[in-house]
């Protein structure tokens, strides 16, 4: 890269907030993706990369609730679809 592109480049970050992490001549590297911190309290990756979510209806007015409905949200559920691609993206280390 020439030394007006690569100031051109750097000039943009700096215009957006952002500033590349490595600054080798002629190598621009794009920050990291950062973990989702909301996403990583609320779900977590399975070994074979699925989604799970805890269940709603779990955290306080339970006296009314039946042991039947209680038992039944004591399991966890999967994320599907687009979702869970959404969520293993913001969960995935940055690289």
């Amino acid at each position: 890269m020439t030394g007006f592109l690569v100031a051109t480049i750097i000039a943009r970050f700096i215009l957006h907030g952002q500033v590349p992490y490595n600054l080798k001549p002629g190598v621009i590297e794009m920050p990291k993706q950062k973990t989702h911190k909301g996403i990583k309290k609320r779900f977590k990756l399975t070994a074979s990369g699925k989604a799970k979510h805890r269940n709603a209806f779990r955290g306080h007015l339970l006296s009314h609730k039946s042991a039947k409905q209680k038992r039944q949200l004591r399991k966890g559920g999967l994320v599907e679809g687009k979702e869970a691609v959404t969520i293993r993206d913001a969960l995935r280390p940055a690289s």
